[in-house]
């Protein structure tokens, strides 16, 4: 093998490693844009002191992220709980977003609009309303979220009650038409192993049940059982 081999072979075996750092890396560096910009018209124009308008940037930043990641982790919850009473609203964090999408907009295009100058003081003290309310939907956003630890513990509270229960007051079915809506609701967050040792049924007929109760089957399908 000549260098020119050995140099195209350790390209070849970097370039996964590179791409994986890149898209692990991107994700946190493109809010740096967005926050600058509004450090920059927090200061330039609203005239907030650089450090004050640096933390508040970071702020605005936050908040998209965490409406992001709220909102994802509440489409994971639903599709996992498809009990409409264990489910939880995408409006708080979608609203979030929003009120985010609308500080940026604001505060970082609004003001680069050529207008009078009744128009950008009418700019102004919408930027500087919105951003003293921005408390409203972070209150928010954590508020939902212990909401969904509440429901995760009580879902969880069902699981560790079913399991509690003596093996000779276990009923065993191995019909999944046979099962309580209950149950079919507590197996779509169980494991095939708890499955099995649940209601003592096969490791393949636990992986149909999981699969019948995470995609909301019936259950009149004796292709689960």
């Amino acid at each position: 093998m000549n260098i020119f081999d050995r140099i195209n072979t350790a390209i070849e075996s970097a370039e996964g490693s590179i791409i994986t750092l890149v898209t692990m890396l991107i994700p946190w560096l493109a809010p740096a844009l967005p926050a600058w910009l509004t450090w920059y018209h927090l200061t330039g124009v609203l005239q907030i002191p650089a450090g004050i308008s640096a933390a508040m940037a970071l702020t605005v930043e936050f908040l998209g992220l965490s409406a992001v990641s709220t909102a994802f982790s509440y489409m994971r919850h639903n599709k996992l709980n498809r009990a409409q009473k264990n489910r939880v609203s995408l409006a708080f964090p979608i609203g979030a977003y929003l009120f985010y999408l609308l500080v940026v907009v604001t505060v970082n295009v609004v003001q680069e609009i050529p207008m009078s100058e009744k128009g950008q003081q009418i700019s102004r003290v919408v930027s500087i309303a919105l951003l003293t309310l921005i408390s409203a939907p972070a209150f928010v956003i954590a508020i939902a979220r212990d909401q969904q630890r509440k429901i995760e513990a009580e879902i969880s509270g069902m699981k560790t009650e079913k399991f509690g229960k003596k093996p000779e007051a276990s009923v065993k079915i191995s019909d999944w038409r046979k099962l309580p809506e209950e149950d079919r609701q507590l197996i779509a967050n169980m494991t095939t192993r708890e499955i099995m040792q649940a209601y003592g049924v096969i490791d393949r007929t636990a992986r149909n049940w999981r699969s019948a109760a995470r995609n909301g089957h019936a259950g009149n399908d004796s292709a689960y059982s």
